[in-house]
């Protein structure tokens, strides 16, 4: 039997981002009931564990009384819910899942996913950063419950929260180890990086890095989210979906994480069940993942150096290890879901 009826806002849902989504909702459908609320014209994905609702598509955010407004009628369409969970977004996103929740007078859990303060400070001019990190800040604390993703974002959300005690420990994403899986290395040594292309994620400075070492291999897959041009010795192949990126794995023999922030990496679980080691920036890796690789800050001659005596048996004899730590010891997308429920129960009995 199912325990609750939770409302989940997808709003804009592409293939690349509901894979992702649903790879962490399809675990939380075993124990609850989902609807999935989004306003795109194209038809919602065709699945049996969760019903989704369309919903009127947003105005100017940035108008406080149309968002509210907006927010009425989203509540109008929904059937009854228990709660609203949702992940981290734009200020003014997270604005509206909260007015959302308050004007259904339902309680609102959002999954702290990543570090806006941190992406806006490489995107947006000072007083653009100064009034979403403001308005992050009062969305944050009119929030029920914030679950940080790992123990880097857990440390960076508490001195913004009053109430102390509506953050929880961290609840990470995790992997599904029968989906990726070690595959055989190729030959000569191939550095990959999977992801969003832009400031935050460590470019231009990756660019620079490969510029360094010009007799080095490199593959990328993502979105590009700047003005790029890719050097000579890096294949840029496009957008591969989560159903791919096993695929993508395979192509490479080091995963690479140059970011100046993240929250719980995919790639980097990702990498580790596929076999391979990754080599990554300080701020890419919380300190619930050991390092299977190389850590390195975001200094180009030393990561020069570090590519240029890499070695295509140590990468192997590493990448093993990775994937006998993550089959052993990270937890499951059941694990994962047993968790939430005790959030989501101990929140809607308050």
């Amino acid at each position: 039997m199912k325990h609750l009826n939770i409302a989940y806002p997808a709003y804009a849902f592409d293939r690349f981002n509901w894979d992702r989504m649903a790879s962490v909702l399809k675990p939380i459908s075993r124990h609850h009931n989902l609807q999935v609320f989004y306003y795109e014209e194209r038809t919602p994905p065709d699945v049996d564990w969760c019903r989704f609702v369309k919903v009127p598509p947003p105005g100017n955010l940035f108008d406080l009384n149309a968002t509210s407004r907006l927010a009425m009628k989203i509540v109008g369409f929904l059937d009854d819910f228990d709660l609203l969970y949702c992940w981290s977004s734009g200020a003014y996103f997270q604005l509206l899942n909260v007015l959302i929740a308050q004007l259904a007078k339902k309680p609102i859990v959002i999954h702290l996913n990543g570090d806006g303060t941190l992406s806006r400070k490489h995107h947006l001019e000072a007083v653009e950063c100064l009034i979403e990190d403001s308005m992050d800040y009062i969305t944050l604390n009119n929030i029920d419950q914030i679950i940080p993703i790992s123990s880097i974002l857990h440390e960076a959300v508490l001195p913004r929260i009053k109430n102390k005690s509506k953050v929880t420990n961290p609840i990470p994403f995790t992997v599904d180890t029968y989906q990726f899986k070690p595959y055989p290395y190729p030959k000569g040594l191939t550095i990959g990086y999977a992801g969003r292309i832009s400031p935050e994620k460590g470019f231009p400075f990756y660019f620079d890095v490969m510029k360094a070492t010009p007799q080095q291999r490199y593959r990328i897959a993502g979105i590009p989210q700047m003005d790029v041009k890719y050097p000579d010795n890096c294949h840029y192949i496009g957008i591969f979906h989560l159903n791919e990126m096993q695929n993508f794995y395979g192509l490479c023999n080091v995963i690479a994480l140059p970011s100046y922030g993240e929250g719980m990496p995919a790639n980097i679980l990702e990498a580790y069940a596929c076999g391979r080691p990754v080599i990554c920036t300080p701020e890419s890796r919380p300190k619930e993942l050991p390092l299977f690789g190389w850590e390195i800050p975001h200094n180009v001659e030393l990561w020069k150096n570090r590519i240029e005596t890499l070695d295509w048996a140590e990468c192997q004899s590493v990448g093993i290890k990775a994937h006998d730590w993550i089959t052993k010891e990270w937890p499951t997308w059941s694990d994962f879901a047993q968790k939430m429920s005790k959030v989501f129960l101990s929140i809607t009995k308050n």
